[in-house]
């Protein structure tokens, strides 16, 4: 009985070590990088490539971060401004806060803002040079933060 056991657990490992040999080595084909990139699909403009974020630390204020990229000018940093306002539409924007995404920190920005109307929901977006037009696609991502969260929401 014990040589069964022995042999069965033998076949086991054997073919199941096979099966993740071959898994592996088809994910590593379908992996690799195309033979000519597309060159009509580089990016162009101001664009975030990631966020944006904010989380609420325990004193009760926010820290916004994201990384604005100018793809027409990888070399320069990037001039923006955070619109903070009580609404959606931006209507009624409360505060404005110069950023300076650095070329040599990734074009990334992490500023810590604490609210001045601590009790409500606040929406914020990135303005590229103070000029919504500018560059529609960065500012037309809007976000918000709320007293009753400890993270942003997408609108």
């Amino acid at each position: 009985m014990l040589e069964y056991r022995l042999s069965n657990r033998r076949k086991f490992l054997s073919t199941s070590g096979l099966s993740i040999i071959t898994i592996s080595a088809s994910s590593v084909r379908a992996q690799q990088a195309p033979v000519s990139p597309n060159l009509s699909s580089r990016k162009h403009g101001y664009a975030i490539t990631n966020g944006p974020k904010a989380l609420r630390k325990k004193d009760g204020s926010w820290k916004l971060w994201v990384r604005i990229v100018n793809f027409d000018d990888l070399d320069h940093d990037v001039n923006a401004m955070i619109q903070i306002a009580t609404d959606r539409g931006f209507q009624q924007v409360i505060e404005q806060i110069p950023v300076v995404l650095k070329q040599k920190k990734s074009f990334i920005s992490q500023v810590h803002y604490t609210p001045s109307l601590a009790s409500s929901t606040l929406f914020y977006r990135y303005v590229i040079a103070g000029d919504r037009a500018a560059s529609p696609n960065v500012s037309s991502v809007v976000t918000s933060i709320s007293p009753w969260f400890d993270e942003s929401k997408p609108e």
